[in-house]
């Protein structure tokens, strides 16, 4: 007995759900055509808020590194570019690729200074901080480098950055494993 109530009582709920679910989207498939509104399903409904025409992702690890090599030629006091695995004499990395670092500081003013690490990559599925690393780098040179000004931060703060601190980048730290590309 208890067993058909408990069958009575589930297959009560799942109807109510069904019933609940199926008459929202009659009343929104109404609401769109008694105001005229059109979906297209092929169109991104956030469209040029989530991907601007500047942003892009590569499309592998040597681009990746190509923009920072880029970044390194336009600002080569700041940013330096180099293959870890030759300065610590560590060889090649799984799956023949060079693991790449970026220093971003005033050179000019010597090293030694506090130090920070941003590891790219560190589990293959995550591409978010990995591409965002370079957005980041490439914001703040334009940001420090340009006359554009900001209620959010201050372009001397951004400068006193570059020149007090040493902040590193591992451009990625698997690269025979990533879903970047």
């Amino acid at each position: 007995m208890k067993n058909k109530i408990l069958l009575i009582l589930l297959s009560s709920l799942i109807l109510l759900m069904i019933i609940n679910a199926s008459s929202t989207v009659s009343y929104s498939i109404n609401y769109n055509k008694e105001n005229n509104i059109q979906i297209n399903v092929e169109q991104d409904p956030l469209g040029d808020l989530m991907e601007p025409d500047w942003y892009h992702k590569p499309t592998n690890y040597a681009q990746l590194v190509s923009w920072y090599q880029t970044l390194e030629d336009s600002y080569p006091q700041y940013i330096e570019v180099f293959k870890a695995n030759e300065l610590y004499e560590t060889g090649i990395a799984t799956g023949g690729y060079d693991l790449y670092y970026v220093r971003i500081t005033n050179e000019a003013l010597g090293l030694h200074k506090p130090e920070v690490l941003f590891l790219g990559g560190p589990h293959g599925d995550e591409t978010v901080g990995t591409v965002g690393m370079y957005w980041f780098t490439d914001w703040i040179m334009s940001m420090v480098f340009t006359e554009e000004t900001s209620n959010e931060y201050s372009d001397d703060y951004l400068e006193w950055i570059l020149n007090n601190r040493e902040i590193y980048f591992e451009v990625i730290i698997r690269v025979f494993t990533t879903c970047l590309f």
